[in-house]
């Protein structure tokens, strides 16, 4: 396997750019992802879970969890090889 180049070397040769955060963007999805964090807690305290409904709720948690990291995650793919950076949300 051939050692991975650094990021730079990829946007030098323009196969990956920078972007700019989108924090509306990102906002939205915490939002959206505290409502179904609501929605989710509503349904284990009226209903709780059971054999009927568990694989459904580890589905919703897994859903929330995705939806709350995606705002802070910034991700690179260039050569078949996919980069991931964190990036923290900031209103300027």
């Amino acid at each position: 396997m051939k050692p991975l180049k650094e990021f730079e070397y990829y946007l030098e040769k323009g196969i990956v750019k920078k972007q700019s955060p989108d924090l509306s963007r990102a906002r939205d999805l915490i939002n959206e992802s505290e409502r179904k964090l609501d929605s989710l807690n509503l349904i284990l305290d009226k209903i709780g879970i059971l054999d009927s409904n568990a694989n459904d709720l580890i589905e919703s948690c897994y859903d929330i969890k995705k939806t709350m990291c995606h705002p802070h995650l910034k991700v690179w793919v260039c050569d078949r090889h996919l980069f991931l950076g964190c990036s923290k949300i900031e209103d300027k």
